[in-house]
């Protein structure tokens, strides 16, 4: 089980989502209503779907493909070392985030300021890439 906060915060008032069982909840929920994705075998689907029309992430090798693509065009991200790209750069200028000590920071900083997560717990990668996706474009 993981669960991920805002910012730098531990405080359930600021935990935006929690992971059990490949499942990923909004807030502190484990109800069915509050399940935003889940995680199977390397594939993020919407809800508790598992059909390929909900399948909104694929993940081979670190990469993040769109639904269940492993097409170049469609790359959304590079996950290497602790560090999150846009697509399939590894360019420092094409680096969203960084992963390290359960803190995830915008770009290549390590400054408080620019800390976007705590992470507690252990994820997988593609957790992680449902984590980033729940982030984008869920929460903000």
């Amino acid at each position: 089980m993981a669960k991920i906060y805002k910012g730098d915060s531990t405080s359930s008032s600021n935990q935006l989502f929690r992971i059990e069982n490949g499942k990923v909840y909004k807030g502190d929920s484990t109800s069915s209503s509050n399940q935003l994705m889940n995680v199977r075998d390397g594939k993020v689907y919407k809800g508790d779907s598992s059909s390929s029309s909900s399948q909104l992430m694929n993940i081979k090798d670190g990469k993040v493909y769109e639904g269940d693509s492993s097409s170049s065009s469609k790359q959304l991200l590079t996950i290497r070392d602790g560090r999150v790209y846009k697509g399939d750069s590894t360019s420092s200028s094409n680096q969203l985030m960084n992963y390290r000590d359960g803190k995830v920071y915008k770009g290549d900083s390590s400054s408080s300021s620019n800390q976007l997560m705590r992470i507690e717990g252990p994820v997988t990668m593609a957790e992680f890439a449902a984590i980033w996706y729940a982030y984008t474009y869920l929460w903000n």
